[in-house]
């Protein structure tokens, strides 16, 4: 939570696309002094103070597909296109407290299950890189951040 708060230590790696879980509503968002606006957002999500934001920080427009299925709340399909190409993204933060026994992991194999028409799509490529920066307060006090690539 709080991104706004946390931004500019993600942005100093010139993101294209950004995915952030349990993120603000936009209208909540006031960044830092100097830190970008973003091109385009998308924002998904009941509680304007937790939800499933995606930002463009390059020349990207987002739009949700018109098969999404709302019973994977925070499981976005997205269309992410500019003037030169387009391409499918999944946008994932893994929880739904309400779907028991589902509540994470879960939610993903069904989404893939549910998906897979859109998965086979002709022509779509398939590129994981996900970014894991977690931040907290330790036991003296003292705020830590913890980073996790996977490419």
């Amino acid at each position: 939570m709080a991104f706004r708060r946390k931004a500019n230590l993600l942005l100093e790696h010139k993101p294209d696309i950004v995915i952030i879980p349990e993120c603000e509503h936009p209208d909540k968002l006031k960044f830092e002094s100097g830190a970008p606006e973003p091109n385009d957002i998308f924002w998904f999500g009941s509680n304007k103070n937790k939800g499933l934001g995606v930002f463009s920080y390059g020349n990207y427009k987002f739009k949700l597909v018109d098969s999404h299925k709302p019973d994977y709340r925070t499981i976005l399909p997205l269309i992410v296109a500019n003037k030169k190409f387009e391409f499918i993204l999944f946008a994932i933060w893994a929880n739904n407290p309400q779907d028991r026994g589902y509540q994470y992991i879960g939610q993903v194999w069904k989404a893939i299950n549910f998906y897979s028409d859109l998965l086979k799509t002709k022509g779509l490529y398939w590129s994981v890189t996900l970014t894991v920066i977690r931040s907290g307060i330790n036991q003296d006090g003292k705020e830590i951040i913890q980073q996790l690539w996977i490419f």
